[in-house]
């Protein structure tokens, strides 16, 4: 697991975004089965793949900025 967390690391760290010149992540939550991560900016959210970042989805939303992800934990 923790080798996961390396490369949502680099990629929160080293830049913020997967994509050069979009805006910075400004929220993640990883999904209760540890597959699938969340990144949260001014473009909506996205869902990515672990551990290779893949994005899966992306989610468009009315907020101007997501500063807060999580999940509910009876689902």
């Amino acid at each position: 697991m923790w080798r996961n967390w390396v490369g949502v690391a680099c990629l929160l760290v080293c830049g913020g975004s997967a994509v050069r010149g979009a805006p910075p992540i400004t929220a993640a939550a990883l999904v209760p089965d540890g597959h699938l991560i969340l990144f949260g900016s001014q473009l909506g959210i996205e869902v990515r793949s672990l551990p290779d970042l893949t994005l899966q989805k992306t989610l468009g939303t009315a907020l101007e900025h997501v500063h807060d992800l999580r999940f509910s934990p009876d689902g």
